[in-house]
């Protein structure tokens, strides 16, 4: 599957790459982008009269250089720092949906230096899981 760091997205595939080698600032937003496959579709009702939904589940973690875990803001619950940030994404859709594509914005370590993220995704109807490669990124100092 695709993924890659991100400016913009404007659909499935179509999406403006982060500028390779290009730091990040502390605090700056940074969005990650992910295609996801083979996901399996249940038929449903929807809210808009669609006839499948699809779900994917994603477990995020962002590391340092030295391997511990960086706090990040929970995107369900109340807002918390959390070790591990998990959220799902839910498409309701007319007809069976096998690939989307997710987005996941996050706001960039505060001390500059080096750091990864990698995103685990599981298809809670399949059973499919999948997790990415550690995806480096940069934060440069003032």
């Amino acid at each position: 599957e695709n993924v890659g760091f991100c400016r913009r997205v404007d659909g499935y595939g179509h999406y403006e790459p982060w500028p390779e080698n290009q730091p990040y600032r502390p605090y700056d937003r940074a969005q990650l982008y992910l295609e996801v496959r083979n996901l399996s579709s249940q038929p449903t009702v929807g809210p808009r009269g669609e006839t499948h939904v699809t779900y994917a589940r994603a477990t995020v973690e962002i590391r340092d250089a030295h391997g511990v875990r960086v706090k990040q803001r929970d995107r369900e619950g109340n807002g918390q720092w959390v070790d591990t940030v998990q959220y799902e994404t839910k498409r309701y859709t007319r007809g069976p949906l096998h690939d989307f594509h997710m987005l996941y914005p996050f706001q960039v370590p505060t001390t500059p230096g080096v750091y990864t993220v990698t995103v685990e995704i599981r298809d809670p109807v399949g059973r499919r899981s999948v997790k990415t490669k550690p995806i480096r990124f940069d934060v440069a100092g003032p």
